[in-house]
């Protein structure tokens, strides 16, 4: 099948039908998506962020933890520390902002992923805060499937992060090679997604971009959901206005510009991916714009036969609407997810939030280049130095041929993210196999 990919951050366009272009702004998560076929292969996903304006930022929904105590995140400001200790490989991919290569720690011999980000080639705004989002977010975090940031180094020109590699790649491409999972194995997948969005949703964050790209495996197969570049806090009782993710795991809501709450678009993308992990296949064609956004307002999608015993709970996540549709919650405890365990995903043990992500965000990153201060700054985007948001049109994102290599980490702090075999993305646009996109 054809290795057509799209963009990754590319802006959805509700109103515009017209045939559009990727654009060349941020990087590709290796996804497909546009084409006409209903295979999983037509389909890799197409990330949307509606850039011209970023509500989300705003203190209020996206509160940033105050600097304690410092963290497991260590945080670096001297490349020679970072040559002296590891023993870096083949370069797994590249992306925009930088490279992801593949490296061997000297003193463990364990194996890592190393994104290179070079600041002055983040031009853009809304990157450069969900750059520092992801860092901030995925550094906090700590599960079992979930991409593991082990330390950040900075210096003038250049941020690095040392993450956790994911050898076996994305899940899209495992399905792709195993063409149809036993539904056995795919409860056992989807269940680890559950535990790892529960754990998100249970912390305050949404992930916002859940998509069969952003879920890396390792060596034993197991489930590390990466690229947290859209990620945010969220509050009960405030909205968000960020329209963003992946247009064939978009919610409804999404698509149609409605504020929301957060969870509830991890819910729905749910859905995509539990229907794609039983049939190998996209729920919602995307002939078109005008059309997947019809088929995803409606809810109307097909139901191959024979039906799976997970029909039912993809029904509920994939309901249009917010009040009656699963919460995770509710697929935690859901039978077909739980089938074949001895205890509910809400059950299993999970390592307490950081609420103190790291040392790194005790001191601000710099992205002017200028000396950077010692404080507990926020995050948000009312703290000093503010990046200024500039408007940009929206975007609909259509197939691009690349080639794909092989091998990376983790998802992670903006372009040139790579995955395990394949992985995961970079935050502010995960690069996926961390090809660069070209219009």
């Amino acid at each position: 099948m054809g290795r057509s990919e799209a963009d990754s951050r590319g802006a959805m366009n509700t109103s515009d039908c017209s045939e559009l272009v990727c654009p060349r702004d941020v990087t590709c998560s290796g996804i497909r998506a546009g084409e006409k076929s209903a295979a999983l292969g037509s389909h890799r996903a197409c990330s949307a962020d509606k850039r011209q304006r970023d509500p989300d930022m705003e203190g209020a929904a996206s509160p940033a933890p105050n600097v304690t105590e410092p963290t497991e995140v260590k945080k670096h400001q001297h490349k020679h520390n970072l040559k002296h200790r590891y023993e870096v490989m083949e370069t797994l991919g590249k992306g925009t902002y930088g490279k992801v290569k593949k490296a061997v720690e000297r003193a463990s011999l364990k194996t890592v992923a190393i994104k290179s980000i070079r600041k002055e080639r983040i031009t853009d705004d809304l990157d450069r805060i969900h750059i520092q989002r992801e860092i901030e977010i995925t550094s906090s975090l700590r599960h079992a499937n979930i991409i593991r940031f082990h330390e950040v180094f900075e210096s003038r020109d250049k941020i690095v992060i040392v993450m956790e590699f994911a050898s076996r790649g994305e899940l899209y491409d495992y399905i792709q090679e195993r063409r149809r999972l036993p539904e056995t194995e795919a409860r056992g997948i989807f269940r680890q997604i559950t535990s790892a969005v529960h754990y998100c949703h249970k912390n305050g964050v949404v992930h916002r971009d859940l998509k069969l790209e952003n879920i890396l495996l390792d060596q034993d197969l197991n489930v590390k959901l990466a690229d947290f570049g859209l990620s945010n806090h969220f509050q009960r009782g405030t909205l968000l206005q960020t329209y963003c993710g992946s247009p064939l795991y978009a919610a409804p809501e999404i698509v149609n510009g409605l504020p929301y709450q957060g969870p509830e678009v991890d819910c729905w993308a749910l859905g995509v991916l539990l229907y794609a992990l039983v049939y190998s296949s996209m729920p919602f064609n995307g002939a078109s714009h005008c059309t997947l956004t019809e088929q995803i307002s409606q809810g109307r999608y097909s139901r191959p036969n024979p039906p799976s015993d997970a029909c039912a709970l993809i029904d509920w996540l994939l309901t249009v609407r917010v009040d009656e549709r699963a919460t995770i919650e509710d697929v935690a405890n859901h039978w077909w997810v739980n089938w074949g365990f001895e205890e509910s995903v809400c059950d299993c043990p999970s390592p307490p939030h950081q609420e103190c992500p790291s040392p790194l965000l005790a001191r601000y990153i710099d992205w002017q280049n200028r000396v950077a201060v010692t404080s507990n700054m926020s995050l948000s985007s009312d703290s000093s130095c503010p990046p200024q948001l500039s408007p940009h049109p929206f975007y609909f994102s259509f197939p691009l041929t690349s080639d794909r290599g092989g091998g990376g980490g983790g998802g992670g702090g903006g372009g040139g993210g790579g995955g395990g075999g394949g992985g995961g993305g970079g935050g502010g646009g995960g690069d996926g196999y961390a090809e660069e996109c070209q219009a």
